[in-house]
């Protein structure tokens, strides 16, 4: 059940990175929607509203956006580390 739950989460944050990056017209594909919504929720009311919006859909978590980038950014870490571990055992960059 663990691991159907953990293909559940990967899923859903790849579909989000994916409708982020083609309908934001996002450069950073790295985040999902909600990730983003927290990254930028002090830039205007506007995304003030939108992250309060989406932490609303997901009221069963305590803060979902925060949760989400936190997320985000452990992912992009993670294929950081698993390349930088690549270019050093096989000696090249």
């Amino acid at each position: 059940m663990r691991a159907f739950f953990n293909w559940i989460i990967t899923v859903g944050s790849a579909l989000s990175q994916l409708a982020y990056a083609v309908f934001a017209n996002s450069r950073n594909s790295n985040l999902s929607i909600s990730g983003e919504a927290y990254y930028h929720r002090t830039e205007s009311r506007v995304r003030y509203i939108w992250y309060r919006f989406i932490n609303g859909l997901f009221f069963f978590q305590a803060n979902h956006c925060k949760w989400a980038y936190d997320n985000d950014l452990k992912f992009a870490q993670w294929y950081i580390d698993r390349d930088a571990g690549r270019r050093d055992n096989n000696g090249r960059t």
